[in-house]
């Protein structure tokens, strides 16, 4: 038996969520109260709320080796009948920044360092070609396949006259092959101009900048080459951005999206206030990510992470129980931080405990070597330009991965919300190993996530 989390919501309102079906039951005629570590151990009452749910397997340990075996073995097959979701072109390695948490950089003992390479035309052509002609043969199995260039650096920006040539490329050859071809680029803003912005306009293009909040906070971390701040610079930019966007007359409107990259130092209330005074600005953020933790020295000087935790907490609570004014900064936390990991939205097992099919998405280093995403480290290669995807190694990291994990999660009372992949299980090791400081905040903090979501569920908050 598996043992069920247990929560409590602010209107005191009690639920169990129960790993093997995902199903969320109310506990009110069960339970009492709650004890500490939100668990609940008393076996008469899982039984009797069993009697209860005759039709759901409740509670119950469930194998999942048969189903990691065919995932293991269909893995190829499962590439050519669904296509390969993305390719990240890293166009370049160089960067006219020097972020202070960059995982490219000294802090990282396992990624590479920034280098003045660059990705050339032959190298570019054939990545593009190899993935174009690849979900060509997926179609007739999957014909709303939509791909998705991306362009990444390093500094992607620095290298581009190659992003304007993979465009026309890609236009020219493939797009009447597809309904839709998507492209993005991660860039740090500050090397956009008229012409580059109407080129990714008229492309359509998904304009990803990194912008750490407010000015403070940005230029603590964000600096120039010089190690002067970008703050400014960037802004000035993204209005020229936003300028060109609102004048564009297409058929689409153009998007472009904040990513925003937070540390122990960091005043999440501030940046918080920031966002209710400037509404419309703050409305482009996108995303909130914490610097990695995986194998760093970045946090060695720092405080402790309590504080700031703290501050997001509160924000969140504030969000849900609509005591504060509300900001695009506290609705992505309480999305990011509460919504995805309480609404398990599979509603069913988890045999790869939150990870893709190594292939699912393929990022191209300047040197044509493939790998399963941009984030993951250099260890792990699934192929290269001149050979297209090794299977081989493809399926003997899916089965490493699930090794790794099949002794520590198929207890877990939480496994199938599990959010753990192959990026967040690497680092400085031989062997993709289970990244057990995740596992435990993830523990720790899993029950409050819930109660928070049932609650705003409960005063009718629009969750999504």
């Amino acid at each position: 038996m598996i043992y069920p989390i247990i929560f409590e919501t602010i209107k005191g309102n009690r639920y169990i969520y129960d790993n093997n079906t995902g199903c969320v039951i109310p506990a009110n005629n069960y339970v009492d109260k709650l004890d500490d570590n939100n668990i609940l151990y008393d076996e008469n009452v899982l039984e009797k709320i069993k009697e209860d749910y005759p039709s759901l397997p409740l509670f119950e340990v469930t194998s999942l080796e048969e189903e990691q075996n065919k995932i293991i073995e269909n893995s190829k097959e499962y590439l050519n009948e669904n296509g390969i979701k993305e390719i990240s072109l890293i166009v370049t390695e160089q960067c006219n920044f020097r972020c202070k948490y960059c995982i490219y950089s000294e802090e990282y003992s396992y990624s590479r360092n920034h280098s003045k390479k660059m990705m050339d035309w032959a190298t570019a052509k054939k990545a593009i070609d190899y993935y174009f002609q690849f979900n060509k043969r997926s179609l007739p199995y999957n014909p709303t396949l939509t791909p998705c260039v991306g362009f990444y650096g390093g500094e992607a920006l620095l290298n581009w006259e190659l992003v304007k040539k993979v465009t026309d490329y890609v236009e020219t050859m493939y797009r009447n092959d597809f309904n839709t071809v998507l492209y993005t680029i991660t860039t740090n803003g500050s090397l956009l101009d008229k012409e580059k912005i109407e080129f990714m306009i008229n492309h359509n293009f998904f304009i990803n900048i990194s912008l750490d909040g407010n000015k403070k906070n940005h230029d603590r971390n964000r600096v120039f080459e010089s190690g002067n701040p970008t703050y400014e610079t960037v802004v000035k930019k993204i209005e020229l951005l936003d300028k060109l966007c609102k004048d564009y007359k297409g058929t689409k409107n153009p998007i472009f999206n904040f990513l925003m990259t937070y540390d122990n130092e960091c005043d999440m209330e501030e940046i918080h206030k920031s966002a209710c005074e400037n509404e419309e600005f703050y409305e482009h953020f996108l995303k909130i990510s914490k610097v990695s933790d995986i194998d760093t020295t970045y946090y060695n000087n720092q405080k402790s992470g309590i504080h700031v935790q703290t501050q997001i907490k509160k924000l969140i609570e504030d969000f849900v129980k609509q005591k504060e004014k509300r900001s695009k900064i506290s609705e992505l936390l309480f999305k990011q931080d509460v919504v995805l990991p309480a609404f398990n939205k599979q509603m069913t097992l988890n045999p790869l405990y939150g990870t893709c099919i190594p292939g699912n998405k393929i990022a191209v280093t300047v040197d044509g070597g493939f790998y399963m995403c941009e984030k993951i480290d250099y260890r792990a290669p699934i192929g290269n330009v001149e050979e297209g995807i090794d299977y081989k190694r493809q399926s003997e990291y899916l089965e490493e991965f699930i090794q790794a994990r099949k002794d520590k999660c198929q207890k877990c009372n939480i496994s199938s919300l599990c959010y753990q992949c192959f990026a967040t299980c690497g680092g400085n090791t031989e062997k993709f190993s289970v990244n057990e400081k995740a596992c435990r905040a993830l523990r720790k903090t899993i029950s409050e996530k819930f109660a928070l979501y049932y609650s705003a569920r409960e005063i009718g908050i629009d969750i999504l």
